[in-house]
This record gives C-alpha cells, sequence and structure tokens, in this order.
C-alpha cells in the first residue's frame, strides 16, 4: 500500500511539472489568437467600417479564435443591448479568470476594449496597431519564457517525485 501512495505522489509531481509547462504553450497560443483577433479588428474597421456592436458577431463566425472564449459572451451580451466596453469587460470577467492568460494581459484586454469603438477610424485603427505591438511584445516574453523554464518545470516535476520517492523509502 506504502508503494502505492508513493507511486501516486511520483504521478502528481510528475503531472505539476507537466502543466506548468504546458500553460507557457497555452500563454503563447491565446497571446497569437490576441494577435490575430487584432488583426481581424482592423480589418473590419478598415475595409467594412463594420460598427463595434457587429464586429463581435462577424469575428465570432469566423471560428478561428478557440482559445478566446469571452468573444462569444461577449457577442451574445451585444446582441441583447448591452454597450460594447460593458460587455467586453463583463466576458472578460467572467471567461479569462481560470484561462492561460496573465493577468496582465487581461488587463491589456481590458484596455483594448474599453478604447474600441470610441475614437473616429483612424483612431481605432492607431488602436488596434498600438495593441498589435504590445501584444506582439507580450508573445515574445511568452516564448522566451517558454524556452527558458517549460523543461526546467517539467524536471522539477520528476526530480520532487523523486526525491519525495526517497524520502518515504
Amino acid at each position: 500500500m506504502k508503494y502505492v501512495g508513493m507511486c501516486c505522489i511520483l504521478a502528481t509531481c510528475i503531472w505539476m511539472g507537466q502543466y506548468y509547462s504546458a500553460s507557457a504553450s497555452m500563454r503563447i497560443r491565446a497571446l497569437e489568437q490576441i494577435l490575430l483577433l487584432a488583426g481581424l479588428i482592423k480589418s473590419e474597421l478598415a475595409y467594412c467600417r463594420t460598427p463595434v456592436r457587429e464586429l463581435m458577431r462577424h469575428i465570432i463566425e469566423h471560428g478561428e479564435l478557440s482559445e478566446l472564449p469571452f468573444l462569444k459572451q461577449c457577442s451574445q451580451m451585444c446582441e441583447q443591448g448591452i454597450a460594447f466596453p460593458s460587455a467586453w469587460s463583463a466576458a472578460l470577467n467572467k471567461r479569462c479568470a481560470a484561462k492561460a492568460l496573465r493577468r496582465e494581459d487581461i488587463e491589456l484586454l481590458h484596455a483594448f476594449g474599453t478604447q474600441l469603438g470610441t475614437t473616429d477610424l483612424e483612431g481605432q485603427l492607431s488602436l488596434c496597431g498600438l495593441y498589435t505591438r504590445l501584444f506582439e511584445e507580450r508573445l515574445v516574453q511568452a516564448r522566451e519564457w517558454k524556452r527558458k523554464y517549460a523543461k526546467l518545470y517539467t524536471s522539477l516535476g520528476v526530480l520532487g517525485g523523486l526525491l519525495i520517492w526517497v524520502l518515504f523509502l
């Protein structure tokens, strides 16, 4: 029975290392989709001049943004007549709490959504460009962090589990 418990502890430590390592990949995918979102918004605004409330519905129809579940809820709230900045913030608060994005990423998304639709077309296009650059910087940082630390977390999980195994023997 002792060995079964030790195997469970070892497996849990390895799983935790894998989990933290995989969270870096999830964050990178989410940031890439945020960049895609900013590009889609910029294109819709520049070429179709779509109002912001309809913009979410058009973006959801693309179906390429599976890592950003708050968009669907934001679109639904906009269709119910809720103002876009309020819908954006409420959807972010409900859907992003347990996801791979860090608090700073979510705050940046909040700022982007609250400023979107508040200026003329040129201002909105500039805003999309600004946030694209900001999220590109975050993506570079996330990739660098993964390159440096993802293997470390996996190794620490294995070594930590083995250490506990040896201590129980």
